[in-house]
């Protein structure tokens, strides 16, 4: 692990670039949303910010903010960021999921982290290995104590690192529906909690 105390320090000691990218696979598998009820898509994705949205409307809860009240709306989000040049997949995870110890009253309920096998495809190629993390705890915000799960993914090809992340976040009166938005992400033939199943071991 780095020494470095933040994503944002690690990016600029080391040179390096992070944007969202328009990528649909992780290291080859594709990456599929399949809402699963109460969850609906937020329009199509959003080629401008490069990610997709899920939300559960029913759910929302108006906060007021410098005096105005607003809606928010148990969501998740999954998007696909790139690293230039290359770094460690497996560090730059930690530090994607070090950020969550910055939310107020974070408490971690749980953290699973795996690697896939690195096997020889059928064409001989080996497999390009990837790094998995799963994150899940809750915070204080502004409507209240929030439950996030994050999956994260992350894997090098060429001289860029890809992760991949997939957070999902509820709070009092959604939670009964945090593992079904898990559940409409796929990586390749896999559901989301389907590997953080098998990340259980």
């Amino acid at each position: 692990m780095t020494s470095m105390t933040s994503l944002q320090e690690f990016l600029q000691n080391t040179g390096r670039t992070l944007d969202r990218v328009a990528v649909d696979t992780v290291a080859g598998s594709p990456i599929s949303i399949d809402p699963v009820s109460p969850w609906q898509p937020v329009g199509a994705p959003l080629e401008t910010e490069q990610q997709r949205i899920l939300a559960y409307p029913e759910g929302a809860r108006e906060i007021t903010i410098d005096g105005k009240s607003q809606p928010v709306t148990p969501n998740l989000m999954v998007l696909v960021s790139a690293v230039t040049p290359a770094a460690d997949p497996a560090e730059f995870v930690d530090l994607v999921v070090d950020t969550s110890a910055a939310l107020q009253g974070w408490t971690t309920e749980e953290d699973l982290a795996g690697e896939s096998d690195t096997e020889a495809q059928s064409s001989g190629e080996p497999r390009t290995p990837v790094v998995y993390r799963y994150l899940a705890g809750r915070y204080n915000a502004e409507v209240g104590e929030t439950k996030t799960s994050s999956m994260l993914a992350g894997w090098n090809s060429g001289d860029t690192t890809y992760v991949f992340q997939a957070v999902a976040t509820t709070f009092e009166g959604s939670e009964d529906h945090h593992e079904s938005a898990l559940e409409s992400v796929r990586i390749g033939e896999w559901t989301l909690p389907q590997l953080i199943t098998a990340m259980r071991g």
